[in-house]
């Protein structure tokens, strides 16, 4: 049976279910330290059943057969999965940030004026 190996990333919180952000991030040869919010890869926010739906998938390289058969399901319900995976992809793939969330940001603190501004500017492209 297939077995997902990578590390997992939660892509949720485990407490109220909200959307997980990284804030800080660390070069492990040199200690280079980068601090800010770093949204995750769509891939990420995937959940952990998904997200290995997709490594198979990648593992397989597109081949539903081949993920059939180390699944051991119907070629429809593989397909269904697969489908569903792309889908789940496709929502968590929104790099732009709504100006709705943008004003919250502003408004709890999280970034600052200028920063809201590029973000309100980015939005409208």
């Amino acid at each position: 049976m297939w077995s997902w190996k990578a590390m997992n990333i939660p892509g949720k919180c485990p407490s109220c279910g909200g959307k997980m952000t990284a804030v800080k991030m660390e070069c492990h040869d040199c200690g280079t330290v980068m601090d800010g919010r770093f949204s995750p890869c769509p891939v990420c926010s995937l959940d952990p059943e998904m997200r290995e739906l997709f490594d198979l998938f990648m593992h397989s390289r597109g081949n539903l057969k081949e993920v059939q058969r180390i699944l051991q399901l119907s070629y429809p319900t593989v397909r269904s999965r697969i489908e569903g995976m792309f889908a789940a992809y496709e929502k968590s793939d929104s790099s732009k940030i709504g100006r709705m969330e943008i004003l919250k940001m502003l408004r709890t603190g999280d970034i600052d004026v200028v920063e809201a501004e590029k973000l309100l500017r980015d939005a409208d492209k």
